[in-house]
Formats: structure tokens, C-alpha cells, sequence
């Protein structure tokens, strides 16, 4: 239990319908923190790896330059004059496009085994994650294994090259 949720379960005037959903919704974030955690590498994983092999980043620049300058615009209205991210350039570019730039561009992604296909996977579950969404548990599944496929395809592509 962590502090926050202990602390608002302690208050004198807790609501007995709070400490009910606080409980239901725990019990969700025991998968969740080590989903958002899988969310995490798995992209930071693909750009680890483009900049390993120095891929070229040229063709998404557009898509880097939008979020870059939307995330720029949210600074000046937050008051904040520091860099956020350590890295300015693939931060800004989700699974599809990191997929795309490693170069696995297959002319039919449904009959060979690639990242553009597990990012296509990966899209919608992070998505959830991302908004702290409660997931099913078949969803969950299927979040855990296509992270563990990202991995193994990442080991192989490196293993043959």
C-alpha cells in the first residue's frame, strides 16, 4: 500500500464507498505499474536500438518537429524553462514510427515476423496504459506477450545482422 492511498483511507471523514473503489483499483495497479514499466522499455528499447545502428531519422523530422514544438508551447504555459527529456530527437515518436525507422519495412508485413507488426499490436494497449486505464485481463495478456515478442525480435534482428 502506498502512502497517498494509505493517508486518504486514515482520514477521519472517508467515505466507505472510497476505501472500497481505493481497494479495486489497488489491486489493478499491481499489474499496471509493471505494464507502464514493459510500456517503457519496449519503446525505449526500439530507440536504443536505432541509435545503436544510427538509423537515419530524417524521414519522421515532421512528426519530431510537431510534438517537439507542442511540448514547447506546454512548457512556456507551465512556467518551465528547463529540458524535460534527456533526449530531444526519438523521445517524440511512438512505437509505429520507431518501428519504421529500424528499417524492417516489409513489402507484406502479415507473412514475416516484424516490429511494425508487433508495434500495430502494441498501439492500443499502450494507449490504454498510458491513460491509466483499468485493462481486462486478456488485454494484459496480450500486452505482456507482445513485449516479450519486441524483445525476441530485437534479439534476433541483432543476431543475424
Amino acid at each position: 500500500m502506498n502512502i497517498v492511498s494509505q493517508d486518504y483511507e486514515n482520514a477521519e471523514n472517508s467515505n466507505a464507498d472510497v476505501k472500497i473503489w481505493i481497494d479495486e483499483i489497488r489491486k489493478q495497479s499491481e499489474y499496471f505499474i509493471p505494464a507502464y514499466t514493459d510500456c517503457f522499455l519496449s519503446e525505449n528499447l526500439l530507440r536504443k536500438y536505432i541509435s545503436h545502428k544510427r538509423f537515419s531519422r530524417e524521414s519522421k523530422r515532421k512528426e519530431i518537429n510537431k510534438f517537439r514544438q507542442r511540448e514547447l508551447d506546454a512548457q512556456k504555459k507551465g512556467n518551465i524553462s528547463f529540458e524535460i527529456r534527456v533526449d530531444n530527437d526519438l523521445n517524440y515518436l511512438g512505437m509505429g514510427d520507431l518501428a519504421y525507422l529500424t528499417g524492417e519495412n516489409l513489402s507484406d508485413q502479415t507473412k514475416e515476423a516484424s516490429l511494425i507488426r508487433d508495434a500495430k499490436v502494441y498501439k492500443p494497449l499502450r494507449d490504454a496504459v498510458a491513460h491509466t486505464s483499468l485493462l481486462t485481463e486478456d488485454a494484459k495478456k496480450l500486452l505482456n506477450l507482445t513485449y516479450t515478442n519486441i524483445v525476441a525480435r530485437l534479439n534476433t534482428i541483432l543476431k543475424n545482422s
